[in-house]
């Protein structure tokens, strides 16, 4: 049993062998019939134009397929360069490539009326063949085929015409300035130089548009630099940017009218020019500091307001350098401590980027400085630097003249109410707030004469006095101040006092009774000095 079944696995081990052997020797014929056959799709054709693809890869070619491609980008498969370089003889290959596999043979004249040769293409076992007959012998002659030549035309004449119609003066010399080709921009400007008519026939070579331009002059290579040129029947400069580069043993040119951005340029210097002298005549200092943070530009005034030497400005300093200068020479409000200090710096930075930034110095010297952040184009900041000393004197100084006259109201015993032209009420005093029980100053928005009035009627008995005193108000002839009296809803008599003030205001006076103090009249004597009588005060 053992036997039988060790024989078995034998004669299953010497099959499995004999397959494994039959199955090498078939890839080797396979292999060997698959590049006899390639072979034998080139054979007779080393001569001719012979393509061949599995799919979009180049599995052979002949010298001159090869040669067709080489002229190619590149960066392209080799079925990508075959279409382009068929693409002016046979702009439908592409889509009658695509048909191959159904037709099996496609065949293909070109579009040029002189070429007389044809494009076949044929599926062979999964390879495509494809080959262009060709029986020009100029092309033969020459080495090259006739597809191969016309591809070179086609990049020739678009070059040419590349040249011709560019905007740019593009010319080729030699070392010592002799002009070996020039494109028809430069043609141009050479015959206008010239400042002949458009009849003349121009010789060759012709005239050195840029006479100072030559490397062996000296001329910068590879980097381009400005030359002007002055034209006969104009005055003024024409600037080109010239850019220069070697080709062989001579020097190739390119040169662009760069008139815009010369003007550009003058116009942009004669304003910051204008604007340098603007900030020199400025009272205010400024300080501008660039997205860096380093001071960009700044007026004389700065200095002055500041006391920072020119120098130490023209050095571009950081902003929190400025900033630590200015509290050396103390123009800057001392901070309680340094850290506290520098976070309200880099707070007032971030509130002057975002435009927010005002806030008034008072320096330790007495003055006051008004100090205003604004965010400029391209990430700069601007810092206004404005002495107010004057300006919070006299408002301190008109604060100080309100309060007294308003300590000088409240001593009156009359309840007085002053308003202006307008009618708008600019005083009052304690004495009309205790009178009608009701202050002006506490009362939200404003508070003008038709309120007062209105308000006066109703704590009072009807009286045309209130109609006389609006009619007195409004008028535009000269005013007398006049009395009368009013009768309060509680039947006290209360004599009323209205008076004309400078600039149209009017003052309007009550006097209660109760708060009227007896005085004794003033009685003048007449006494005699040398025979006459003096007069003299008793109170």
């Amino acid at each position: 049993m053992v036997s039988l079944s060790a024989t078995v696995i034998v004669f299953v081990v010497f099959i499995a062998f004999a397959a494994a052997i039959s199955g090498v020797i078939m890839l080797g014929l396979f292999i060997q019939v698959r590049g006899k056959t390639t072979r034998e799709l080139l054979r007779d054709s080393e001569n001719c134009v012979v393509f061949l693809f599995e799919n979009e890869e180049l599995v052979d070619a002949t010298d001159k397929a090869k040669q067709l491609l080489a002229n190619q980008n590149t960066e392209q498969t080799a079925w990508r360069k075959l279409c382009s370089a068929l693409s002016a003889s046979y702009p439908d290959f592409a889509n009658a490539a695509g048909r191959l596999q159904e037709s099996n043979e496609i065949r293909l004249k070109p579009v040029t009326p002189d070429d007389e040769s044809i494009l076949i293409a044929e599926v062979w076992d999964g390879i495509t063949r494809i080959e262009i007959i060709d029986d020009a012998a100029v092309g033969s002659s020459m080495g090259m085929d006739s597809h191969s030549m016309l591809a070179l035309n086609n990049e020739l004449d678009t070059l040419r015409k590349t040249a011709e119609m560019a905007p740019y003066l593009v010319w080729q010399q030699t070392a010592d300035g002799s002009i070996t080709w020039a494109n028809g921009a430069y043609l141009a400007v050479a015959k206008r130089l010239k400042n002949k008519p458009e009849s003349v026939v121009e010789t060759w070579p012709p005239r050195r548009v840029f006479p100072t331009v030559s490397l062996s002059q000296g001329t910068p290579e590879e980097r381009a630099h400005r030359v002007s040129v002055t034209f006969p029947d104009s005055s003024n400069e024409k600037w080109y940017e010239v850019f220069s580069t070697t080709v062989g043993e001579e020097s190739l040119h390119f040169a662009n009218s760069v008139d815009g951005v010369i003007r550009a340029e003058t116009s942009l210097r004669e304003f910051v020019q204008t604007l340098t002298k603007t900030f020199a005549h400025l009272p205010t200092g400024l300080a501008i500091f660039d997205k860096k943070r380093q001071l960009a530009l700044f007026n004389p005034a700065l200095t002055d307001l500041t006391g920072l030497s020119p120098m130490f400005l023209s050095l571009r300093p950081t902003l929190f350098s400025f900033l630590d200068k200015l509290r050396e020479a103390r123009v800057i409000p001392e901070p309680k401590d340094y850290k506290n200090w520098r976070q309200q710096m880099t707070d007032l930075e971030a509130a002057a980027v975002d435009g927010t930034y005002t806030e008034n110095w008072a320096l330790p010297s007495g003055q006051t400085y008004r100090v205003t952040g604004r965010p400029h184009p391209d990430g700069a900041v601007a810092f206004l630097f404005e002495d107010i000393s004057t300006e919070v004197s006299l408002t301190r100084r008109f604060r100080s003249e309100l309060e007294i006259g308003q300590a000088v109201l409240d001593s009156f015993d009359e309840a007085i109410a002053v308003f202006a032209s307008n009618g708008q009420l600019t005083m009052s005093n304690s004495a009309y707030a205790d009178f009608w029980g009701m202050d002006p100053g506490s009362i939200l928005g404003e508070f003008c004469l038709s309120d007062a009035i209105s308000f006066w009627q109703a704590k009072s008995e009807p009286s045309d006095v209130w109609s006389k005193l609006q009619s007195f108000t409004k008028a535009a002839s000269p005013r007398a101040q006049w009395k009368d009296s009013i009768l309060l809803n509680t039947g006290e008599k209360v004599p009323l006092r209205v008076t004309p003030l400078s600039g149209g205001g009017t003052l309007v006076a009550y006097s209660p009774k109760d708060k009227i103090k007896e005085s004794a009249t003033p009685q003048f004597e007449h006494r005699p000095i040398k025979g006459e009588p003096l007069f003299t005060l008793n109170v």
